[in-house]
């Protein structure tokens, strides 16, 4: 690899360090937010998981994207929306244990 090549790589990957970093960014907000979904869903009595908002939710994103990256997204957002849960049912689970 020639100078100019390993310059333009390295440009690249600071590209993507700076997306990472969003990425996260964004997803910590998603989680906080999640957290007050939880509460919500706590003092009202509703369950974490509603699988046709989500399968709507998935519709919906699926859209959002090009085609070539469509089943990566929805794999993507299904992990999401499980960690999601996961973090809801933790927090009510705590909630819950401190109820006593």
């Amino acid at each position: 690899m020639d100078v100019e090549q390993a310059n333009e790589l390295s440009r690249l990957r600071e590209t993507i360090q700076k997306i990472d970093e969003e990425i996260v960014r964004l997803y910590t907000a998603r989680m906080e937010c999640a957290g007050q979904v939880a509460q919500y869903k706590k003092a009202h009595g509703i369950p974490v998981l509603n699988s046709e908002v989500e399968k709507r939710k998935m519709e919906e994103l699926a859209l959002m994207v090009p085609e070539q990256f469509r089943e990566s997204l929805k794999q993507l957002y299904a992990g999401i929306f499980a960690l999601s849960r996961e973090y809801q049912d933790r927090l009510i689970r705590e909630v819950e244990g401190s109820d006593r």
